[in-house]
């Protein structure tokens, strides 16, 4: 079975680097916490942008580690939860970039996604599960909503290791 993402990118602005709150009008909701997405695909990250802000989710947008940390360092307090490709340029990975930013916060939730299986993507001994802290490439908006709101309803535990 194929899934694809479609978007309407004339209705779609690029954000990259802008921190948008959640939409308002009628289908806006109350706000549901601040999301971290890395992605260097353009039109994947307008997608996520556009179904998560609808949800009531704060997006803060990055395609690369540099962008990343800026957003980081910027908007700490506000991010709840990291939305990462595993693969991203600049010298890192999902992972390596997820590790740093759960050492200065270590109840950040993760997500990572990627184009290939978690079985075949190389995670640095990261437990990938398939639509619990995972996403393949292409997803529909109603698994990326499941996904996320998962994350969000799970706390995390915190290791003293």
């Amino acid at each position: 079975m194929n899934t694809s993402i479609y978007y309407n990118q004339a209705r779609l602005g690029s954000t990259l680097g802008k921190t948008p709150g959640p939409r308002g009008g009628q289908n806006a909701r109350s706000f549901q916490g601040g999301i971290l997405i890395v992605e260097d695909d353009k039109g994947v990250r307008e997608f996520l942008r556009m179904v998560l802000t609808s949800e009531g989710y704060q997006v803060f947008e990055a395609d690369n580690e540099i962008q990343a940390l800026k957003m980081w360092r910027q908007n700490i307090s506000r991010i709840d939860l990291l939305f990462t490709d595993l693969c991203i340029p600049y010298q890192t990975t999902g992972v390596d970039l997820a590790k740093k930013l759960c050492a200065e916060k270590p109840w950040l939730k993760v997500l990572y996604t990627s184009g290939f299986s978690p079985d075949i993507v190389s995670a640095d001994k990261v437990s990938l599960v398939l639509n619990v802290n995972f996403l393949c490439k292409p997803y529909p908006s109603s698994k990326l909503l499941a996904v996320v709101k998962r994350a969000f309803s799970e706390q995390k535990t915190i290791s003293s290791n």
